[in-house]
């Protein structure tokens, strides 16, 4: 992996400057490159590094052990779901409002104290994007979080549900790519006016909506000729990988609005990102290799381990918890308090009437993470 320097190479002096910033480093270099040398010599000071290291965020060093478990290195689509994003800006407008005073996740964190790089690297089956921790800083932070903390990373991931029992996993499905034939048909039924198509289990409003975010389809569900035919010409792991980065991404797409029988009443607004991210997170921590029950990973209780940044409101929370409780214990009480779990995740009475416990206990728990603050 790249070193310090290296990572550091293609940064301006404004990057390097805030960098410095948050070591305490004064920097009297006024050129970048003696700058970089001045700065790069400063960061690798065994004490100042544990300084650093010991100032941050519970969430940011967990961050730190997670890379350590890695070997210092994770796929940037990875880091991004898990820690989350670092915000695409110019110089300029960094140096102008500054990010890094009020950061959005523990990547940005991560990001403008250099403790973090991105760079392509060969697997040897292709080239892909990674987040890594430069190679000398790595030897540092690895020596001083010490190997007593092994599987600390994994506090921030959720080990739900149980493995798989012998009639669970008797009858296995393989992973498909047949959503890209679905594409396929739905684009070409577009261009001759045909709607309604029957993808089951999938719907074709949400292969819509996918299509949409990805820019296939325009604002009107029409496809972008340039657009649809290098998707429709791409390979199709290609095509796969652009469909699933988009889902991975996209802020603006909304599962819940694609769940079949589903309404809401009244206003709504949720973080899909948000939740998604989360719930991946919980599927990241499954052991590999290993046949999981998704019926006992649904039927967690999923409210006892929400984040922080996804639950803000305990009293919310607690009479939550309540409501899932009485429908793990069945449905005697379940209209009386019905209307509380209604007023809570402001979802159609009707609808969890017509579900079964361990159904309603699912959409409830993906209201609840989705309602904002």
């Amino acid at each position: 992996m790249p070193d310090l320097r290296q990572s550091l190479l293609d940064q301006d002096l404004g990057h390097l400057r805030i960098v410095a910033e948050h070591w305490g480093v004064t920097l009297m270099a006024k050129d970048t490159y003696p700058a970089l040398d001045e700065l790069v010599q400063e960061m690798l000071d065994e004490e100042l590094l544990q300084e650093i290291i010991d100032t941050l965020p519970e969430k940011v060093r967990l961050c730190l052990h997670a890379f350590s478990e890695k070997d210092g290195r994770m796929l940037w689509s990875e880091f991004k779901r898990r820690f989350g994003e670092v915000r695409e800006i110019g110089p300029g407008r960094r140096d102008r409002e500054r990010p890094d005073l009020q950061p959005l996740s523990t990547a940005e964190i991560l990001w403008y104290r250099a403790l973090v790089g991105r760079a392509f690297f060969d697997t040897g089956r292709n080239v892909e994007e990674f987040a890594y921790i430069p190679a000398d800083l790595h030897e540092m932070i690895r020596s001083y979080i010490g190997v007593e903390n092994k599987g600390e990373a994994d506090k921030s991931r959720l080990l739900l549900g149980r493995a798989a029992k012998a009639a669970e996993c008797a009858n296995p499905e393989t992973a498909n790519d047949r959503i890209l034939d679905h594409a396929c048909t739905l684009l070409a039924g577009l261009r001759i006016g045909k709607k309604g198509f029957d993808f089951s289990p999938i719907s074709d409003e949400f292969i819509h909506s996918i299509l949409q975010q990805a820019g296939i389809l325009d604002a009107q569900y029409n496809p972008d000729p340039k657009v649809t035919r290098t998707f429709l010409e791409s390979p199709r792991a290609e095509a796969l990988t652009t469909l699933t980065q988009t889902w991975l991404d996209s802020a603006e797409h909304n599962d819940l609005e694609h769940v079949p029988g589903f309404e809401v009443e009244g206003e709504w607004q949720n973080e899909p990102l948000e939740t998604r991210r989360f719930l991946l997170d919980c599927i990241t921590a499954i052991p590999k290799d290993t046949w999981w029950s998704l019926s006992a990973f649904i039927a967690e209780k999923l409210f006892v381990h929400l984040p922080q940044n996804i639950c803000r409101q305990d009293g919310k929370l607690v009479r939550a918890v309540r409501v899932i409780q009485i429908l793990e214990d069945g449905l005697n009480d379940l209209i009386i308090d019905l209307e509380l779990m209604c007023q809570l995740i402001r979802v159609s009475r009707t609808v969890l009437l017509g579900m079964e416990v361990e159904q309603a206990r699912v959409v409830a728990v993906i209201c609840f993470l989705e309602q904002p603050a």
